[in-house]
C-alpha cells in the first residue's frame, strides 16, 4: 500500500501528541505532575531553540515559536543582562538566554559583571572554546558561586518562561 498522507511534525509537536498517548512513557519520570491527557497541557524544550506545543482538552496540538518571544526582564539584574544583550543582538529574545548559546550567554554576562566571583575554575571557563564547551563546563561546576549564579538565573528565566506560557494555552 501506498502512502496516502505525510505529515510532518518538529520535534516537540511530536512530544506534546505523546502526552496523549495510554501510557505516556513520561508518566514514569514525571511522578508530581499528574498528567491528565483529558485536559490541556504543554511541552517545553530548551536545546538549539526553545520549542513550545500544547495540547487542547481535546489532543488537538498547536505548536509555537515560543523562543521567538521577546524576553523581557523581572529584575534589575536581568534588565542589565537585556542590555548587555542588546549590544549584540538586534532583538533580544527568550531563546537567546534560555536555549543554544544561552548558558554561554549568561555565564559571559555574569563573568564581566561580577568579578567578585572570579576564580580559577571559572577562569578556565571562560577560555573554552564553543558554547557546547562553555554550557558543560557550567553545569559540572555549580558548586562554584559564578556557574551557580548562571545555573540559577537561567533555570529562574526558564521557569518564568513556562509559567507564561502555561498560563497563555491554559495547559
Amino acid at each position: 500500500t501506498m502512502l496516502q498522507k505525510v505529515t510532518y511534525l518538529n520535534d516537540v509537536q511530536a512530544q506534546a501528541y505523546a502526552l496523549h498517548s495510554p501510557q505516556p512513557i513520561l508518566n514514569d519520570i514525571i511522578t508530581t505532575a499528574h498528567l491528565q491527557p483529558d485536559q490541556g497541557m504543554c511541552v517545553i524544550a530548551p536545546g538549539t531553540g526553545l520549542g513550545g506545543a500544547y495540547t487542547n482538552d481535546f489532543g488537538v496540538v498547536i505548536p509555537s515559536e515560543l523562543g521567538h518571544a521577546t524576553f523581557s526582564a523581572a529584575n534589575d539584574m536581568e534588565e542589565d543582562l537585556r542590555n548587555y544583550l542588546a549590544q549584540q543582538l538586534d532583538n533580544v529574545e527568550v531563546e537567546h538566554v534560555c536555549a543554544g548559546p544561552g548558558i554561554t550567554r549568561l555565564f559571559e554576562y555574569v563573568f564581566y559583571t561580577h568579578p567578585e566571583l572570579h576564580n580559577t575554575t571559572n577562569h578556565k571557563i571562560a577560555n573554552k572554546q564553543g558554547y557546547t564547551e562553555v554550557a558543560r563546563s557550567v553545569a559540572h561546576n555549580v558548586d562554584d558561586p559564578l556557574c551557580n549564579k548562571v545555573i540559577t538565573t537561567w533555570i529562574n528565566i526558564l521557569a518564568r518562561v513556562a509559567q507564561n506560557y502555561v498560563l497563555a494555552t491554559k495547559a
